[in-house]
Formats: structure tokens, C-alpha cells, sequence
């Protein structure tokens, strides 16, 4: 017989599964809105193994063994210049596309987030361009344009 406790604890996580089940199903759906919008074809899907696994594992690889960029020049060789690939349970896209490089950097650079990079590279970058989203990278870009003028170069 199952306590009140149990049966809480139960319907919380069915909640909570449920809400981020939605909440991965409307994300979706607005991206293949803005896709749809933009005129753009779905990236090539690379293999990953089960929830990313074996993808998650050569990349700690390489990056264990210092392999890291010909690893990710390979990659961009087998799966073209755009690629999508499952990595336990996030999809991260790569692209050496420079159309693609200048809508991140420059052009869309609103419509896109960092995600996790804050979290784990402020320790080590602090709050800069290399870490901060919004403002905070308008800021830090305003501050570091000079430095890349022609007289500069």
C-alpha cells in the first residue's frame, strides 16, 4: 500500500516530467516555425549512440588526448559544414558555415543563448565576450571593437 508521501512524491515527478516534456514538444515546434520562416533545410543528423553516449565519449577522447581539433575537422568532413548531433539529451549543432559563424556573431546574435557556458567558463574567463549573452556581450564587444580596427591589424 502505497503512503501519501509516495503517491506526492509520485505525482510531483509525473508533473515534472510531464511539464518538460511539453516544454521540449513547444520548442520544437517554434523552432521548426523559425526554420520554416528562414527557409532553412534540417541539418544532417550525425550518429551519436544511444542518448549521445558514444558521441559524448570520443570527444572526451579527444580531448583527452589532445586530438580535440582533428577530431572536429573530421567530423566536419564526414557530416558537412552543418551537422546536428544528439548528445545526452541535447542536440548541439556545429557548423563551420561562415554565413552561418556571422549570423551567430554578428547578425542574429539575439537569437541565440550561450546555455551552460556561463556556469562552467566564468571561472576561468570571468564576465566577457566569450561568456555573457545580451547586454552583457554588446557591452564587452563595444569595448574590444576597437582593438580589431584596420590601424590595429
Amino acid at each position: 500500500m502505497m503512503h501519501t508521501y509516495q503517491i506526492i512524491l509520485a505525482g510531483g515527478a509525473a508533473i515534472y516530467v510531464g511539464f518538460f516534456f511539453a516544454k521540449s514538444l513547444w520548442a520544437a515546434h517554434k523552432n521548426r516555425q523559425k526554420a520554416r520562416a528562414l527557409s532553412c533545410r534540417p541539418a544532417h543528423m550525425a550518429p551519436s549512440g544511444p542518448f549521445g553516449l558514444f558521441a559524448f565519449y570520443e570527444v572526451t577522447q579527444a580531448v583527452k588526448n589532445k586530438t580535440w581539433l582533428p577530431w572536429v575537422e573530421g567530423e566536419f568532413r564526414k557530416h558537412g559544414s552543418t551537422y546536428t548531433r544528439p548528445v545526452l539529451g541535447s542536440d548541439i549543432v556545429m557548423t563551420s558555415e561562415p554565413e552561418n559563424i556571422k549570423a551567430l556573431l554578428a547578425t542574429q546574435f539575439t537569437d541565440f543563448g550561450l546555455g551552460w557556458r556561463y556556469q562552467h567558463f566564468l571561472p576561468l574567463l570571468g564576465d566577457g565576450i566569450f561568456t555573457l549573452d545580451g547586454n552583457g556581450w554588446s557591452h564587452s564587444r563595444a569595448l574590444l571593437r576597437p582593438q580589431f580596427s584596420r590601424e590595429q591589424v
